[in-house]
């Protein structure tokens, strides 16, 4: 048994870290771009971004490896059937349901890992990195700055057509100052940064101010030059610092919130619905491969490629149920414990059904 177990983790563990590879990379290629732009475009350290990356790599990590797992079992199981090294196992004595037991103990190993990396890890590190992008918002405030949306600075609100990041000028700016009835319009501008705030060098615009005593009347000046220094909420800003959401709260931190909101009758399905996929995700692992096994062993040909198309099709309609099952779960149509456990019950007895197929085989 050591051997059989040995040999089939063996064929496993490459492919699970090629798979994990690949999945981590997708997942986080558009953070990446994002990162990279705070690098080369708003002058953020490298050190700093790189504990950014960092602090999302465990929620990718979380979703990643039940995707790497099931590829893995796919084509390891199918090219030890493509080798027969299948058939030889069972002319030696070994039975279909005793080969499938390495993967599957494999794999509950790895979900109740995962169960305690998904309630520990991952909202610790969504935690870190809330913090540290706020920290780097105070001290870099440029970065608020965006193309085409209105941007809230404490009592202003900011609106920017089109920002060179090279030499931060501005075009088309519109600045309204919230307690002056205020309004600001500018044809160009050059952005400062500094520690809280951002300064703004205007020119070629008009100040547009309401005549509070009538309405219907406003006062409007023109200027060639104005500047004007635009504050970060920082009371704003660390209220969201201390107040934890819900993906950065642990399984203890939710049950006490969910406390709260039944005892004020407040619905808590959300709250739920994220304390079961706690679980939920986690135990993916042992679905994927209740049904990744028997079909791996019934793969003959194209290995890699059938593994792969395969794994995406599943993939698919686990995450397909599990957005319904959320959905379902948050609307309270389902009790969120069950609405929530719908993928893995799915994909496990369709992974029961095609084991007792192969086995009669």
């Amino acid at each position: 048994m050591r051997i059989l177990r040995n040999y089939i983790i063996k064929e496993l563990i490459p492919p699970l870290i090629f798979g994990l590879a690949i999945f981590i990379f997708i997942l986080l290629m558009d953070r990446i771009f994002d990162l990279a732009n705070l690098i080369i475009t708003k002058g953020v350290s490298i050190y700093t971004v790189g504990r950014l990356l960092v602090y999302t790599l465990p929620f990718s990590i979380s979703l990643s490896v039940p995707m790497a797992l099931l590829m893995a079992t796919l084509i390891g199981f199918g090219r030890l059937s493509q080798d027969n090294e299948i058939t030889a196992m069972k002319a030696s004595g070994i039975n279909t349901y005793r080969i499938m037991m390495v993967p599957l103990f494999f794999a509950l190993l790895l979900s109740i890992f995962m169960m305690f990396f998904n309630d520990s890890v991952v909202p610790s590190s969504n935690y870190a990195f809330k913090k540290l992008y706020y920290n780097i918002i105070y001290k870099h405030p440029i970065i608020k700055l965006q193309e085409h949306t209105f941007v809230d600075l404490k009592e202003h609100r900011l609106y920017i057509e089109k920002i060179n990041p090279k030499t931060s000028v501005l075009e088309n700016v519109i600045i309204y100052k919230n307690n002056e009835d205020t309004l600001i319009t500018a044809a160009r501008g050059k952005s400062k940064s500094h520690k809280g705030g951002i300064s703004l060098q205007l020119e070629d615009g008009t100040i547009h101010t309401l005549n509070k005593e009538n309405p219907l009347e406003y006062n409007r000046v023109s200027f060639n030059s104005y500047n004007i220094t635009l504050d970060i909420n920082t009371d704003i800003s660390q209220r969201r610092i201390t107040q934890k959401s819900i993906r950065e709260m642990n399984r203890k931190e939710l049950k006490t919130e969910i406390k709260k909101f039944k005892k004020q009758k407040i619905n808590a399905n959300s709250l739920l619905v994220e304390l079961y996929l706690r679980s939920v995700i986690p135990f993916a692992c042992l679905a994927f491969v209740l049904i990744a096994t028997p079909l791996g062993i019934r793969t003959k040909r194209g290995t890699k490629s059938i593994g792969f198309g395969i794994s995406l099709v599943l993939i698919f309609i686990y995450y397909l149920l599990l957005l319904v099952g959320i959905t379902v779960g948050e609307k309270g149509w389902m009790p969120p414990l069950i609405a929530t456990w719908i993928p893995n019950i799915f994909i496990g007895l369709l992974g029961v059904f095609f084991m007792i197929k192969t086995a009669k085989h």
